[in-house]
Formats: C-alpha cells, structure tokens, sequence
C-alpha cells in the first residue's frame, strides 16, 4: 500500500522492484538509518522508484519519484506530501495534482484514508 504522508519529508518504498535500474545506489555500507515511530531503521538503496496508482477513468497513471529510500519490512510504501509539495505538486480539494497541473488520483479518505491503490 502506498501512503500519502505530509509528515514526512523522504519517500519511502519496501520492494526493491520499483526503482528504476540504473538509478540505484547502494548505501547499505554508509549506515544511514532514519529514526520512526517504532524505532530506527535503516536505509539500503536511494534511487528512482515507479508507482502505479488509480488515475483518472479507473485506469492506471504512474508516479515517478527521486531520492527514494529502500527499507527492507517497511510496513508501507510513503509518498512524502511535503516533496510532493515542494517539487510543483498540491491537493485541489480532495484531488492530488502532479506539477504539470494533471490529475493523478483521489484522496478518499472516507474509503481508505490517505492511501492510495
């Protein structure tokens, strides 16, 4: 599951198979962690990562994302609200618009709080 979070300033996923090859860098060896609510973690990989969500229609749009932390038993995948922000994205209502001003998907938060599927 993915994650909306305007708490957080990194993205964060859990499966290796969303990055983008040749974007990964391993910094396994550099000891990074990052402190969470249940405790520290540490990062093993930073790169691109691909995400597919429910766009416009029911059909699916991808979202793209730099500097994007792996962290091996992550409960969730996190698309940090604050990047998004800062990177041209916002909220129109309850619609989360990319920096090219183009619908992405839908913030229901009566269906599913602010995960995405």
């Amino acid at each position: 599951m993915l994650l909306f979070n305007t708490g957080v300033n990194i993205h964060i996923t859990n499966n290796f198979n969303d990055y983008i090859p040749k974007s990964i860098i391993n910094v396994s060896f550099k000891g990074f962690k990052i402190n969470t609510g249940g405790g520290p973690v540490f990062i093993i990989y930073i790169g691109i990562i691909v995400w597919e969500v429910v766009g416009p229609g029911k059909g699916m749009l991808l979202i793209k994302v730099t500097y994007s932390l792996y962290i091996v038993n992550f409960l969730f995948k996190i698309l940090s609200g604050e990047r998004w922000y800062r990177n041209g994205g916002y909220l129109m209502d309850r619609s989360l618009i990319g920096k090219d001003s183009k619908y992405v998907t839908l913030v229901d938060v009566n269906k599913r709080g602010f995960f995405f599927w």
